[in-house]
């Protein structure tokens, strides 16, 4: 975002693009298209950027890549090699607040939007007005600026998945910025991995579709606990230490702007755990940018295991993984395996790419069907079909907090809640698995109207449910 303000500043707006993709490293041959229209734009005198098909880089099908790296997409032609640009990872607004002298500036802190959630949006800015394109693609809203700010209040209805496009308007060229609408079953979307974030095979981690906005709060932290015993735990993960009033103490817990992660290098905490042995790694007081009034705590129980048991000759590597079935090698059942944004084998997957940008209106044609896929932004994902057993409801609720029945014993080592309307919460399990008392920090008033996700349960056969649960308790 920084450098295309720098190259429209000289008058190359339309030649910066960045691809972004799955897989390795190195260039592979389903990059050699796009590699190439660059090149014959930049240094051949081409008027236009044209993506060629190669059928020297395809196998036998004649669409995918002989080195199995994935799809060859089609021909195409690009006016400019800025519109080929294929950049899936949403960057927030806040990360650039400036812009080229003669443009407008405009960001916000309020990157997502939840479906059904209602949500006032500030706007920074030197422009006079602010306008705001839905995700029908044609419901523009407006807010005069005021003191270098201009607010946009969206309701419950107008709150959806997709893309909101703010636009900054004035008397300097307009600046525009991407918003991103989630459903709830993505917002609450969260993978197990089975490695530390440094990439050393010593640990597990946890981790959510959009940031923590409190991962670095030294007045409202995050939490992380293994075996039921508080984790030392910070934002780095240098020398797994953690220096707490002069003394230092090993240091399990890795935070970090999306989840986080337990260590087990020799002297933190689970090290010494036997193998095959389970326990539970447990977040609490976690607050998701996509569901900013809710409150998340979860607990995901691991196995300890070592990768190279059976091969004697190679040094243990200890890990943790979940210990539930599921259809994929990841979870929840909703969660895909494969986080690429591009085309790679086995599509059309549209629900196996992460992370998500809604879809706009445009991307559907006149007759209501979806454009092809490589002319669209990815879709959302589904809920998907579990055989997880155990109805959940509401069984009470007052101003202390609420109690969830389940149909069927559950494992209590698994469990996810975002909740709304409170400073925090905690939970605990009646001892056959089958009811669970939320308790506030504090009592809520009279009449109060509580919201509850469950975004993660698993059954006594070990099947995770394929989307959140609403709940909704009254005071």
């Amino acid at each position: 975002m920084a450098a295309r303000e720098a190259f429209e500043f000289v008058g190359q707006g339309g030649n910066i693009a960045v691809i972004v993709r799955d897989q390795a490293h190195a260039n592979q041959d389903r990059d050699m298209a796009e590699l190439i229209a660059v090149m014959d734009r930049a240094f051949y005198g081409a008027d236009k950027v044209v993506r060629k098909y190669h059928p020297e880089l395809t196998g036998p099908d004649g669409r995918l890549a002989a080195d199995g790296s994935g799809s060859i997409l089609p021909e195409k032609v690009f006016d400019s090699a800025a519109d080929m640009e294929r950049s899936p990872y949403f960057i927030p607004s806040a990360f650039i607040n400036w812009s080229r002298p003669g443009k407008h500036v405009l960001w916000t802190e309020s990157n997502s939007v939840t479906e059904g959630v209602p949500i006032t949006i500030t706007f920074h800015t030197d422009a006079e007005r602010v306008e705001l394109l839905l995700t029908d693609g044609t419901t523009v809203l407006s807010s005069e600026v005021h003191d270098g700010t201009a607010k946009i209040s969206l309701s419950s209805r107008q709150a959806r998945p997709g893309l909101y496009m703010a636009s900054a308007k004035g008397s300097k060229d307009e600046k525009r910025i991407e918003i991103r609408g989630w459903t709830v079953n993505d917002a609450l979307r969260h993978a197990i991995t089975d490695n530390s974030a440094l990439g050393n095979d010593v640990g597990s981690g946890i981790a959510f579709t959009t940031p923590l906005t409190n991962y670095d709060s030294p007045d409202d932290p995050v939490r992380l606990y293994l075996g039921g015993v508080e984790l030392p735990a910070d934002t780095f993960d240098y020398d797994n230490k953690v220096y707490i009033n002069g003394q230092t103490f090993p240091q399990s817990g890795y935070l970090q702007p999306y989840g986080a992660t337990v260590t087990l290098y020799p002297d933190t905490e689970g090290y010494k755990l036997p193998v095959g042995e389970k326990t539970v790694f447990s977040i609490r007081n976690a607050k998701l940018e996509a569901l900013r009034d809710f409150v998340i705590n979860m607990d995901v129980e691991l196995e300890k295991y070592d990768p190279n048991a059976s091969n004697p000759k190679a040094a243990p590597r200890m890990r943790f993984r979940p210990t539930y079935n599921c259809p994929t090698p990841q979870t929840p059942v909703w969660e895909p395996e494969q986080r690429q944004n591009t085309p790679r084998l086995g599509l059309p997957k549209d629900e196996d790419r992460w992370p998500l940008l809604g879809n706009w209106a445009s991307d559907y044609d006149e007759s209501g069907s979806l454009k092809p896929l490589d002319e669209i932004r990815p879709l959302y994902t589904p809920a998907r079909a579990s055989a997880y057993n155990a109805e959940i409801s509401l069984s009470a609720a007052d101003k202390d907090g609420f109690t969830v029945s389940f149909g069927a014993p559950v494992r209590t080592g698994d469990m996810g809640i975002a909740v709304n309307k409170v400073s925090g919460f905690e939970f605990s399990w009646s001892g056959d698995g089958r009811s669970l008392r939320v308790a506030y920090s504090s009592p809520v008033p009279a009449g109060t109207e509580v919201t509850a996700f469950i975004f993660r349960s698993v059954d006594g056969e070990g099947n995770m449910i394929g989307a959140p649960v609403k709940l909704t308790a009254k005071a």
